[in-house]
């Protein structure tokens, strides 16, 4: 991996491993945030709505979350790769690749990989709170 990255810099310079930093820390800034935020959000509502089985309603409110998270996070995601894959966007920073990955091509194909950004997100997320919720009982 060392000899890649050395590679990377000699060909390349330096600043070619920082390549989609900008749409990878503003996405995933937003992602983790709403991840957290509606499943709270949804916790409550979830056991109102699904009685006698709290584990359900973790469920429930956790893919609701990794749902709306990943939904939120794909357009950026698309950017980042663009970025890192079109030389004509690689000296682009989110700022001006973003406004121009959808003049050129419109919203939809920001979506394009939804399908695969919900199976693995909602998958980690649902696991990972059911864990907490878990752990929490343990401990409490």
């Amino acid at each position: 991996m060392l000899d890649a990255a050395l590679s990377i810099i000699k060909e390349d310079g330096p600043t070619a491993l920082l390549g989609g930093l900008g749409p990878t820390v503003v996405g995933y800034g937003i992602e983790g945030a709403m991840k957290f935020g509606v499943y709270e959000v949804c916790k409550p509502i979830m056991i109102n709505l699904i009685k006698g089985s709290r584990g359900a309603a973790y469920i429930a409110a956790s893919v609701f979350a990794g749902a709306v998270a990943s939904i939120l996070l794909c357009p950026m995601e698309s950017t980042r790769i663009r970025q890192v894959t079109d030389p004509g966007y690689a000296d682009k920073g989110l700022l001006t690749a973003f406004p121009q990955l959808v003049k050129e091509e419109g919203l939809g194909p920001m979506f394009s990989g939804i399908w695969a950004m919900l199976s693995k997100q909602v998958c980690v997320y649902l696991c990972l709170r059911s864990e907490m919720e878990r752990g929490s009982y343990l401990f409490s």
